[in-house]
């Protein structure tokens, strides 16, 4: 009898403990979802990470990103938001394996760790082509004259040869006609002082 008076009064007891502090029945917080998931491969870079607990966190709350050489992956600043923390990833993230690392402060004081992974597999991206350069076409300067054109065409050598001889004539006909003319003057007058003096002298 005494024995069942015992463990029922413990019975009560641990009752009276969970109602009276209900925070002992969520001892500890928990990693409830995250993004990108826990063994998830994305194939793109995500630019935030999101984790979501089972409970109210605390400010204090944060955590790190490593590669696959458990380097530390630059992140924005955790900020905790209830029962959510998150953190901007400025840079993209290359292909490989990432272990995101939580330290969290619960509802209850107690402060909590824990880690998941995810795998980034994006495509890669193909190198730009060269676009290969045209070959300039030689443009011909128009200041230039072909070899084989002449520019001006020779005048024919009978062609000289006959203005040449015109214009001679021409200066020997213009240089005689004077001489001519004055010796058809003075002939003229010859003539009329020999009539005038042969009547003289008849009269």
């Amino acid at each position: 009898m005494r024995l069942k008076m015992m463990a029922s009064n413990i019975v009560v007891l641990l009752a009276a403990l969970l109602i009276l502090f209900p925070s002992a029945a969520l001892a500890h917080s928990k990693l409830d979802s995250a993004v990108p998931g826990d063994g998830e491969t994305v194939n793109v870079s995500p630019d935030k990470i999101t984790m979501t607990f089972n409970t109210k966190i605390e400010k204090l709350s944060k955590f790190k990103l490593l590669n696959e050489a458990a380097e530390e992956v630059k992140t924005g600043k955790s900020a905790v938001d209830g029962d959510t923390m998150s953190g901007d990833l400025p840079e993209k993230l290359a292909n490989g394996s990432y272990t995101v690392k939580w330290t969290i402060m619960g509802a209850d004081g107690h402060t909590i760790s824990g880690d998941y992974s995810f795998t980034v597999d994006a495509p890669e991206e193909a190198p730009a082509t060269a676009t290969p350069e045209a070959t300039p076409v030689p443009t011909a300067d128009p200041t230039e004259t072909p070899a084989d054109v002449p520019t001006t065409k020779p005048a024919e050598p009978d062609q000289a040869a006959n203005s040449g001889s015109t214009s001679t004539t021409q200066n020997s006909d213009m240089a005689l006609g004077p001489i001519l003319v004055v010796a058809v003057v003075i002939t003229v007058i010859a003539l009329v002082a020999a009539i005038l003096i042969s009547r003289r002298r008849k009269g």
